[in-house]
């Protein structure tokens, strides 16, 4: 009886060890799986289909935010604001203008990030990729992208000329934006720059 029991108990025990190693085993062959498996079928492999429509149509794809985070309106929602931001004809004209001026500018750049990665993501598929070939490409995009995030921060500069504090400050209020110091260093830097009054 005892017999019976100590081998019961002994294969009770191997049978443990085997679930746990190969518990274990399966563990360690997730732990060596790339977080990009799933964008091995992306056309470019660099961008994910919603950047590519970011750049594309010269969305803001968080190139302004060191302009709004720090009290910087933007053009694109200073005109969703217009109504609680009592915009004046001439201050809604002087902003489509300014955001109609970025937009254009921004999809011409992004559809030439684009058309980059497509060629850099090309060169590797079929294996013509060289260090001159690779560095030129990516030099290229890097002083596209550069431009891309001026045209944006620009426009943010701009609503500084044409929105009154007053407007700036309540516009920060409306987009939940709660960094009083960071908005009044705005407003003071705007000010020495001719910030409308």
């Amino acid at each position: 009886m005892n017999t019976r029991k100590t081998l019961f108990i002994i294969a009770l025990s191997v049978g443990f060890v085997g679930c746990f190693a190969q518990l274990n085993s399966k563990q360690n062959s997730t732990d060596h799986q790339s977080p990009y498996v799933d964008e091995t079928s992306r056309e470019i492999k660099a961008l994910s289909e919603e950047q590519i429509n970011g750049f594309l149509e010269g969305e803001g794809m968080g190139f302004a935010k060191p302009a709004e985070l720090n009290g910087f309106p933007g053009p694109r929602h200073v005109l969703d604001l217009a109504h609680e931001l009592e915009l004046s004809d001439g201050q809604s004209e002087r902003v489509q203008s300014t955001l109609t001026k970025m937009n254009g500018a921004a999809r011409d750049l992004g559809a030439q990030i684009v058309e980059a990665e497509r060629m850099l993501n090309a060169l590797f598929v079929d294996g013509t990729v060289t260090g001159d070939n690779m560095a030129n490409l990516l030099e290229n995009i890097g002083e596209l992208t550069s431009k891309v995030r001026l045209t944006h921060l620009e426009a943010h500069l701009a609503m500084m000329e044409i929105l009154t504090e007053t407007q700036v400050m309540k516009y920060n209020t409306l987009r939940g934006y709660s960094n009083a110091e960071a908005h009044d260093g705005a407003h003071n830097d705007a000010q020495h720059h001719g910030h409308q009054m």
